[in-house]
């Protein structure tokens, strides 16, 4: 029988994916709504793109912060009700510690073929 192990980080997606409650956030620039699969109060975001009747559509870039106004995840691709749909790409972190997903989504999530990319790590010792 084979085994499959899942890094911890894909792990955590999936678990993190299959039971958040979902909400809007706001661009507090634009006021243009994002669909979040796991909205956190003390993130902020911005949104690039177009603004119809208040939520994003277009093609655009959305970028998560954190409470010190780093840069937690950029999403660029073209949201349809302010979800992401199609073809996207998604960084996760910021620097030499983030990780890459370039593939197909629904709604904010990995759906279809899509190509993760971690970075170079050291080995714990």
């Amino acid at each position: 029988m084979k085994r499959i192990i899942l890094p911890p980080c894909l792990f955590a997606l999936t678990v993190v994916s299959a039971y958040a409650q979902g909400g809007w956030v706001t661009d507090s620039k634009t006021e243009c709504k994002v669909w979040d699969p796991a909205p956190d109060p003390s993130q902020s975001i911005t949104w690039s793109g177009k603004c119809e009747n208040g939520i994003a559509n277009g093609e655009g870039v959305v970028t998560w912060y954190g409470k010190n106004n780093e840069i937690l995840t950029t999403l660029k691709g073209v949201l349809q009700e302010g979800r992401c749909q199609g073809e996207c790409l998604m960084n996760i972190g910021n620097g030499a510690n983030a990780f890459r997903y370039t593939g197909e989504m629904e709604d904010n999530e990995r759906d279809g073929f899509g190509v993760f990319i971690w970075p170079i790590m050291e080995p714990l010792l």
